[in-house]
Order: structure tokens, then sequence, then C-alpha cells
């Protein structure tokens, strides 16, 4: 039997970032952290697209909301206070500047998809969100590439976006959680959530005053307190040479896959509509090559490393505060995990703390 103040399921972004949270404003709380995999601060964490956007605060279509601009605008306000946490933290934790890249590119391969991506982002506009709205010629330049075979209607730039490496992120919440005493446990298969504490398929019994779901959406104890859909991402990396990619990070609003630069890596993700039958990594890279033509005659070599994992997203925006006596949630972030880390964790623990 063990026992703590808090316990945390789930150490990806959002378990570490509120386990930091708490530990941050409580020092000297006794606080657990329970991973299902191998290692902390990997899964949906580990090799995601990077970006830090508040821009992108609109709920996917395939979410099937009801109230979007409501949950847009709720979303867009936690992420731009979000996004200056996770500056300051990347700052604060020595993260190089060669990781990391500010503003975010969006391009659309024709003027429909643009005037109707332009309509949703108008909740966003009035909640203060910056944009430049380029056209192809002018994104093509800005970028630059000018020599993309792709087909560019126009494009936009969100200067208040940014890219940094969640995963170097997650090893420096690793490490200051370990020198403020938290405890992380892999390979803890948490089979059910109680007031006061939950139990694993082992059969062991951990205690605790409050219980924080931040669980990965394939855990199993979601059935029981949440709704949230799985919603599968992927990405390639590639080392590349940094004079030779984009200055920002690009998403296309058609082939919704993104490319970000980072460091000397170049990292080409996509998201939910990729069909799991298809050569997803090869059409990613075939999008990298199509967005930067000179990377076709060696991009085989450059080959890095495939990631995918389950993002947890909920219909109703992200899910944060408490949720039953003694047991709290911050999840259901979908593809803005990264993005809402550092506020999310924050309103969790203003809950956690009230009781």
């Amino acid at each position: 039997m063990s026992k703590a103040d808090i316990i945390i399921v789930g150490a990806g972004i959002a378990g570490l970032s509120t386990a930091y949270a708490l530990l941050s404003r409580r020092p000297g709380l006794s606080v657990i952290v329970l991973e299902t995999g191998p290692a902390a601060g990997h899964g949906a964490s580990w090799a995601n697209g990077s970006m830090v956007h508040p821009s992108q605060a609109t709920p996917w279509l395939e979410a099937n909301c009801d109230n979007a601009d409501l949950i847009a605008r709720k979303t867009y306000r936690l992420a731009a206070r979000s996004s200056e946490m996770l500056r300051a933290n990347m700052d604060a934790f020595g993260i190089a500047a060669r990781h990391r890249k500010s503003g975010c590119a969006k391009l659309y391969q024709s003027r429909a998809a643009m005037d109707a991506d332009m309509q949703n982002l108008t909740p966003l506009f009035q909640e203060g969100l910056r944009a430049e709205v380029l056209t192809s010629g002018e994104i093509r330049a800005r970028l630059p590439i000018a020599g993309a075979a792709l087909s560019i209607a126009g494009g936009v730039i969100f200067p208040d976006d940014h890219t940094g490496p969640p995963r170097l992120y997650c090893a420096a919440l690793i490490k200051r959680l370990n020198v403020a005493g938290a405890t992380i446990h892999v390979n803890a298969h948490v089979a059910d959530i109680q007031p006061g504490g939950v139990t694993l398929k082992d059969g062991s019994l951990w205690h605790a005053d409050s219980v924080v779901l931040c669980a990965g959406a394939g855990n199993s104890v979601f059935k029981n307190h949440l709704s949230v859909t799985p919603v599968r991402g992927y990405s390639r990396t590639f080392d590349i040479s940094a004079g030779r990619l984009p200055n920002m990070a690009i998403m296309d609003d058609t082939a919704h896959i993104s490319v970000t630069p980072l460091g000397d890596h170049l990292r080409v993700s996509g998201g939910a509509d990729i069909d799991p039958d298809d050569c997803l990594y090869d059409r990613l890279e075939a999008y990298a090559c199509a967005l930067l033509p000179g990377l076709s005659e060696d991009i085989q070599a450059a080959r890095k490393s495939d990631w995918t994992a389950q993002r947890p997203m909920s219909d109703c925006g992200p899910v944060i505060g408490k949720i039953a006596p003694g047991i709290f949630a911050n999840t259901g972030h979908g593809h803005m995990g990264w993005t809402l880390s550092a506020g999310a964790a924050e309103l969790a623990v203003d809950a956690v703390l009230a009781g």
C-alpha cells in the first residue's frame, strides 16, 4: 500500500505539467505520478508537431461539438496564457534558441478553403488573435518556399504562435520533479480510480487525498469517468541542416499536415484523418519533398524516426477541474495538448487546492 497527498495518473505533458504546477505552488506535497508506459514523457508527448499554436483553438470538425464558437473562445484564452507560460518556462529550463522558432504559418490550397478558415477563425480574431493574411506569392517569399511544388492560393502567418521541443521540455520537468521529491512510477497499469485513491491491475491500492486524471485516451479508466475520444497522430523526423529548413512551422489546411523546424531536425506530422491503411509515413515524407523540393535527393538518408500515439480529445473542449469527490481531470486537449499544457495545469491545480 502506498500513500500520497496527490496521485496523478499519466506522465505525459499534461501529467508532468500538473505535478510541476502543484509542487511549485505547494512545495512539500507528497506527489506520485503513475505512468502505464515504460517511461515518462513519451506517448503523445514525445514527437508531436511541436507547435504552440493558440491560433488553432477552433475545435476540429471531427469533434462534432455544440457551441463550437464558445469553446473556441474559451480554449483560445487559455491557450494564449499557456503559450506565454511555456515561453517563460523554456527560458527558465535553458532550452536552446536553436530548438525554437517564433511564428507559425498556414497554407491554403484553394481560395474557398482559405475563406472558410477565415470564417472559423473569426471568434479568435475577436478574442485578440493576430494574423497576417498573405497572397500566394507573399507567403512563398516569407517562409521561404519559392520552389514548393504545391498549389498555394494564399496563407496566414500567426506571429504569436511559436514552436519548441516537448521532448526536451518533458525531460526538464522530470528533472525538476525529482528534485522536488515527486515519485514517478512507470509500468503502473491503473485499473480503477475512486475517491481516496487508485487500484492497479496487480491488485495493489494506492491511497491519496486527491487523484488527478491526466492519462492518455487509451487508458481504460476513462470509460468510468470521462467521455474522451482517442485521436491518433503521426510524425516522421529527419536530420536536416538548419540552413535548409523553413524559418517557421508550416501547417497545410488542406492536407492536414504540418512541417516544423527543430534545431537540425525537420518534423513532419499529420492528424486524425490520415487513413491508417495508407502508407502514412511515406505520405508525410512526400509532402515534405513537395514543400521543400531540395530535400528529395537525400531525404531517405536523413530519416531519423517515426512516431505515432493517441491523443485524448473531448467533444466539449478540454476537461479541466473536479469531476467527482476527490477526483480531478486535466485531459481532452486533443491537438492542443502541448499548447495548453502549462495553462491547463495551472487551472487543474486551482481546482485541486480548492478541493
